[in-house]
């Protein structure tokens, strides 16, 4: 690559990195604000849990969709589709009135956030070399991570600032559609696409020794290519293994999150501004360790061994949870689990990425995105029942996900009879 082409992917990965920290920004923002306005909506506990999953649920129906779409039109319209979804979903948001209104509020930012998430991953594949690819998947998680921190922070700074006693969660809402609106402009000037036009429209000239191809007609014909490009991705043994390591360790941190919530504030009995602060350092901790050791040690070491290290974080942080007791010692949990998540998820986005052809990157990031949405609709529907059983139940059961993680790497490990996990010996699943 030449510097200037260096310079282009730059501009172009930090476009991106922007867009996903407007997703999880906007969606932090809300989160905390989301309780009192359910409230003063008189809704019941349940329609309030509808209201958080209905987002993951359309994340989870239209990921796949539009992976697929932008593997045949492109990913810049694409993205551009899903920063304009996130702008609507949020204005709605600032003037919702009644429970059917912040449903459709919650399931337009689910459909565009899920556009803006999957296409981002396939166009940062589209962009990179193999070699820079891991490192480069790192910079979009710490994003996350960024937007995540500040979130929480923004809206309930904003929620002050009242414009209107009958809409007060305007001001928070009009600031995120603004975020929006900004990195949507700067998206349609400076973000070129990044799929070459002869690879448009395409998906059926698939090299067939990088993928099993599979028969697959279906009328009509967008249905029938993104049906088939689907049967592909799952046709290979290596994408399908490494999407359920990606969505195990989505199941983890989920579940973690919900019971670290309850148990926190109804068994350690913490304000909210402790739960903040620690929620905060996880946030900071994962962007930190992304930004500063996952892209050194990702031009050293292979994914493979990067999923291995992560894994390993996370038992020291789930473990640690079951000793410590007091506030200011569970920073000491929060700290690994936040570096084992930077590790881990980039790593495994790496290896999904590396299993699956250039041609079909959107359908298998966005069947990935779909699963991890799924695993976010249920996740924490189980942990609030394990919760209810035992309050250290959950984190038993995120010890357990994140050990089967370890062991379907190192079986997988042992059938490649590769375990020098250097950069330059990073593999794939032998077909039986």
């Amino acid at each position: 690559m030449t510097a200037k082409t260096d310079e282009s992917i730059n501009k172009q990965l930090y476009i991106l990195a922007f867009s996903l920290f407007i997703d999880n920004a906007s969606f932090g923002i809300i989160f905390p604000l989301l309780p009192y306005l359910t409230d003063s909506l008189h809704a019941t506990p349940i329609q309030y849990g509808l209201v958080i999953s209905i987002y993951a649920f359309f994340q989870f129906i239209f990921a796949p969709l539009w992976g697929a779409l932008s593997d045949r039109i492109g990913r810049k319209p694409i993205i551009l589709s899903g920063l304009t979804g996130t702008l609507i979903g949020f204005l709605i948001f600032g003037f919702v009135d009644s429970l059917p209104l912040l449903y459709v509020s919650r399931a337009i930012t689910g459909i565009a956030t899920s556009a803006t998430l999957s296409t981002a991953n396939a166009y940062v594949a589209d962009i990179t070399t193999a070699e820079h690819r891991g490192s480069n998947f790192g910079v979009l998680n710490a994003s996350l991570g960024v937007g995540i921190t500040a979130g929480p922070a923004i809206g309930g700074l904003l929620f002050q600032f009242k414009i209107s006693p009958h809409y007060a969660f305007l001001v928070p809402a009009l600031f995120a559609s603004t975020m929006a609106l900004f990195n949507l402009v700067g998206a349609i000037f400076y973000l070129p696409e990044s799929v070459p036009k002869k690879g448009l429209n395409n998906t059926t000239d698939v090299d067939e020794t990088e993928i099993l191809p599979i028969e697959f007609e279906l009328e009509p014909p967008l249905v029938s290519i993104s049906l088939d490009s689907f049967k592909k991705v799952l046709a290979s043994k290596s994408a399908v293994t490494f999407i359920l390591i990606f969505g195990l360790s989505v199941m983890s941190m989920s579940n973690f999150i919900t019971a670290f919530s309850l148990y926190g504030s109804q068994i350690l009995k913490l304000s909210e501004l402790q739960l903040g602060f620690l929620f905060s350092a996880y946030g900071f901790g994962m962007a930190l360790t992304q930004f500063l050791l996952y892209k050194k040690l990702s031009e050293k070491w292979n994914s493979e061994m990067l999923v291995l290290l992560g894994t390993a974080l996370f038992l020291i942080g789930f473990t640690l949870i079951f000793v410590v007791n007091i506030y200011i010692g569970l920073f000491l949990v929060i700290v690994p689990l936040s570096m084992g998540y930077a590790f881990l998820n980039p790593s495994a986005l790496e290896l999904i990425s590396e299993a699956i052809p250039e041609k079909l990157q959107g359908t298998g990031m966005g069947l990935n995105q779909s699963f991890a949405s799924l695993v976010r609709i249920f996740a924490p529907i189980i942990a609030g029942y394990l919760f209810g059983i035992a309050d250290h139940l959950p984190f038993s059961f995120s010890i357990i996900l994140i050990s089967l993680i370890f062991l379907i790497m190192l079986i997988v490990s042992l059938r490649s009879n590769k375990l020098s996990f250097t950069r330059e010996q990073s593999f794939n699943i032998p077909a039986d």
